[in-house]
């Protein structure tokens, strides 16, 4: 019995004796670990059988020890191995980033020195003052802005700058809000005329070899390049009530169009060559549209409710036009008697009402430019120019054709007609817009 202990303890500390020497081959080789030990195992229960027939139980708490330690060793060998990557992915990730920002601070330093160019020249750039950008059509400021070779290298810049950031962040693609500092850096050196010419650069107009366009213009929309940005300054001057300026310059440049429209097809005229369709796009609406801004949700606002704004400009007028007819023809005994002179005509006495209202007539059949022809009513004290002759008279048909159309049967027919034309119009002002885009 004595000699089977002794057996046994000598079996244990066989066994001790490999876990404890094979430590360091278990530690770097971990995946042979469970084959090594198995092998071992094997080896000695071959060699000490009788003993193993007398203490399964120890051997079998022995090796499950052994198991044990195995896989602690094993797991603290990947966890090792898992903190070394990741330090070694952090720090390659604080080199790209240090990289980056040495290679974007150039790029800075560049940009600042070509910007300071592009303010020089446009102290002294007419084209850019407030004045001539309200009534310079786009096209001519694209024309005339890209073949200036100063505007050019700058802009070829920020589309390297844009790009960079883009393609080359040290962090991955769909990182946009980590860029946006960036950007900031950039956008904030940069005045709003300086803006204006960047944007008008980035239009699809023309295919300008000098630069790429479509590029430029996919960069700044990206990364909302002019979401804050208001680019003139009556934009500026009034940037608490947006919305007004933006009715402002949208009622002279396309609904008071629109309302003439209207008025000619109440009246049953075609209007004479008004342009409504092909209108040449002014730089302010050709930006404003175009690119993400403060002022382009309301200027999409606003088209979109001018349909409805005219239907209800119909009604309006309708229910004002027999008190305004009334009001015109209760007057017209106060000019009988005057006299009218027409250059080149002979001179000629309004006799009565019905006199005046066959002249009326002539005119409506055969209406003259007031601006050009010498027309004058007077009774020898008031005079009545030929501007105002043409007002009065123009309101007069204008309410006398609503007054029609308020008695009309088919009015409803018929104001469904002309909203439909003015949708149509609508359309084809937004084509136009967005046909300076590249999307």
């Amino acid at each position: 019995m004595l000699q089977i202990r002794l057996d046994s303890f000598k079996l244990a500390e066989m066994v001790w004796s490999i876990r404890y020497h094979s430590v360091p081959k278990l530690t770097k080789d971990t995946y042979k670990m469970p084959v090594l030990l198995i092998l071992i195992l094997g080896t000695v229960m071959t060699i000490f059988w009788d003993v193993v027939k007398e203490n399964v139980e120890v051997i079998g708490t022995l090796g499950t020890l052994a198991t044990a330690w195995a896989a602690y060793e094993a797991r603290n060998s990947a966890k090792a191995a898992m903190k070394a990557t990741q330090l070694t992915s952090a720090s390659l990730l604080e080199m790209k980033k240090a990289s980056f920002k040495e290679w974007y601070g150039i790029l800075l330093e560049q940009h600042n020195k070509l910007l300071d160019d592009v303010n020089k020249t446009l102290l002294t750039d007419t084209q850019f003052d407030d004045v001539k950008l309200e009534i310079n059509t786009i096209k001519r400021m694209y024309y005339y802005t890209t073949k200036n070779p100063v505007y050019i290298k700058y802009i070829n810049h920020i589309i390297l700058i844009l790009n960079y950031l883009d393609k080359d962040f040290y962090l991955p693609s769909s990182a946009d809000s980590e860029k946006r500092s960036y950007i900031e850096q950039l956008r904030n050196s940069i005045s709003p005329k300086v803006s204006l010419l960047i944007a008008i650069f980035g239009l699809n107009i023309d295919n300008n070899k000098t630069y790429d366009a479509k590029k430029l213009y996919n960069l700044l929309n990206k990364y909302n390049f002019f979401e804050s940005e208001l680019f003139f300054e009556d934009a500026i001057s009034k940037v608490h009530f947006l919305d007004s300026y933006v009715s402002e310059i949208f009622n002279k440049e396309y609904r008071r169009g629109v309302e003439f429209y209207v008025d000619e097809m109440v009246r049953g005229r075609e209007p004479p060559n008004t342009n409504v369709l092909n209108r040449h796009q002014r730089v302010t609406f050709a930006v404003l549209w175009t690119y993400n801004n403060p002022c382009q949700q309301h200027l999409l606002e606003i088209f979109n409710k001018l349909p409805l704004y005219m239907r209800n400009s119909i009604e309006l007028n309708m229910e004002k036009a027999a008190e305004e007819v009334a009001k015109f023809e209760s007057s017209l005994h106060r000019v009988i008697g005057w006299k009218l002179k027409i250059t080149g005509l002979d001179e000629r006495a309004i006799k009565d009402e019905k006199h005046l209202k066959r002249l009326i007539k002539i005119y409506y059949k055969h209406s003259f430019d007031t601006r050009q022809t010498g027309i004058l009513l007077t009774n020898g004290v008031d005079n009545m120019l030929a501007e105002n002759i043409g007002y009065s008279l123009s309101k007069y048909a204008f309410d006398k054709a609503y007054l029609e159309l308020k008695s009309n049967p088919h009015q409803s027919e018929r104001i469904d007609r002309i909203v439909n034309e003015v949708e149509r119009v609508i359309d084809a002002y937004k084509a136009n817009l967005n046909s300076l885009s590249f999307n």
